[in-house]
């Protein structure tokens, strides 16, 4: 892992230090680069529950009241504050009220407390004794760690997206002797052998893998953003820039 590349815990994770850029159009669309500190932001997620793969997107449970639940929301709301903090600016003098904001924002949470991840073709897989694995590995029920990728929001004329993709993965496989896998980096009620959700301490960035393999994306413009605050009658605006 490059020591440009920050890989933060879904628990430290501090978004006061978010940074979003302006909207720019990239290949017809509206988007926004996502940055923590001038860096990718990358987030790394406790153990979680495979709802399924399919289509190129891995979904996964997470638990309504978990830790990481809450860091999630955390990250949709601060969001939302930026962008109402600078909708003038950003949105080409419109002026959005931070209600009109999040009734458009599409949360990283679905309302079935699913997390939906793009999954690329570099996806890199290893299981629990740091063995390569594939994506035939990851099925349903299964437990995993994930290291995600938060680069972009997606602007349409009555929707916000944060985009979301997986760019590593820890892959719990079944064990003969279950009682040898660490247990020391669950969130919640899908711990292997059970445990306390909040008291559980998450394992080291290179414990999951030992390289990241998938950051070329460069992060564009992550100059700090204004805070322009007024607010003016935004019913029938539409959000493209």
């Amino acid at each position: 892992m490059s020591a440009e590349t920050v890989v933060a815990g879904y628990k430290t994770l501090s978004v006061n230090e978010l940074v979003v850029t302006p909207p720019e159009k990239n290949k017809g669309k509206y988007v926004s680069y996502l940055s923590i500190k001038r860096r990718p932001l990358y987030v790394q997620t406790p153990i979680l529950v495979v709802d399924k793969l399919e289509d190129g997107k891995l979904v996964l449970k997470v638990q309504p009241s978990s830790v990481f639940a809450k860091t999630l929301d955390n990250v949709d709301t601060t969001l939302v504050d930026i962008l109402f903090k600078n909708s003038s600016k950003f949105f080409a003098g419109k002026r959005f009220s931070r209600e009109c904001l999040m009734a458009r924002y599409q949360p990283l949470l679905t309302v079935a407390n699913r997390l939906e991840l793009v999954s690329s073709g570099k996806l890199l897989i290893k299981d629990q004794r740091g063995a390569d694995r594939n994506v035939s590995d990851i099925r349903p029920g299964v437990k995993v760690i994930a290291i995600v990728h938060f680069p972009k929001l997606w602007f349409t004329k009555a929707s916000i997206t944060p985009e979301a993709s997986v760019v590593q993965l820890k892959v719990y496989v079944e064990d003969s002797l279950p009682w040898l896998v660490n247990n020391n980096d669950s969130d919640g009620d899908n711990e292997p052998c059970g445990g306390d959700s909040d008291d559980e301490k998450t394992i080291d960035d290179d414990e999951v893998v030992e390289e990241v393999s998938a950051l070329q994306e460069d992060i564009k413009g992550t100059d700090e953003v204004s805070h322009d605050s007024d607010v003016g009658n935004d019913d029938d605006k539409e959000l493209v820039p």
